[in-house]
């Protein structure tokens, strides 16, 4: 499904690095010109992380990441 695509997307840039753990993701308007996906499809795909333990919402409109590099390697990857 296309939110389980972005969520993968998203959590391979955690991995990455190129969004750093305890620091605040792209805002919601960002990631859906990022991803060309809607509002509904990136909450799913955030909310699918957050279920992980990989990011953590810290208020209603800001996400923050929370776990550590060592806990993301445990994660399978879906190449793009």
């Amino acid at each position: 499904s296309l939110y389980s695509q972005v969520m993968e997307k998203l959590r391979k840039k955690i991995f990455t690095g190129e969004y750093q753990v305890n620091s605040k993701l792209p805002s919601e308007l960002e990631l859906m010109k990022i991803f060309n996906v809607s509002r509904v499809t990136l909450r799913k795909a955030i909310e699918g992380l957050v279920n992980d333990g990989i990011v953590r919402k810290k208020s209603k409109e800001s996400e923050h990441l929370c776990e550590s590099q060592k806990k993301l390697t445990n994660h399978a990857f879906i190449s793009s």
